[in-house]
């Protein structure tokens, strides 16, 4: 399950890699803000990646005597990777449906505080 999401987002940063670099008419500072974007997200990926991991492995893992899992620690493993995998996908999609009534609240009160210093100075 963590390999799929893996995967899915290597796709998606390829498509949107490959997309760039296929258009000649792109203005090399959108470019560069694409690649900064593509880099953060690949960051953020990272960070929960390992943050999973690590909390699946201290709760699973017990005993180290072995090079493998055991089936109760690899149906444990599995278990907590897609219950993360989840909860994350269900946090995006909510804050996917939050975060433009967000940009536009912030937008508006741009708008009025602008309004208001352009009232209190004189020109």
């Amino acid at each position: 399950m963590v390999v799929t999401a893996y995967l899915t987002f290597h796709q998606n940063i390829d498509a949107c890699t490959n997309l760039n670099c296929m258009s000649t008419d792109v203005n090399p500072r959108v470019a560069v803000m694409a690649e900064d974007a593509a880099l953060r997200n690949f960051r953020d990926f990272l960070l929960i990646y390992n943050r999973m991991t690590e909390m699946c492995f201290r709760q699973c893992v017990n005993n180290l005597n072995y090079r493998e899992l055991t089936p109760d620690e690899s149906q444990c493993v599995d278990h907590c990777a897609g219950k993360t995998i989840n909860v994350n996908h269900r946090m995006m999609s909510v804050y996917m449906e939050v975060q433009p009534e967000m940009m536009k609240r912030s937008i508006e009160a741009q708008q009025q505080l602008n309004a208001q210093q352009s009232v209190q100075s004189p020109s």
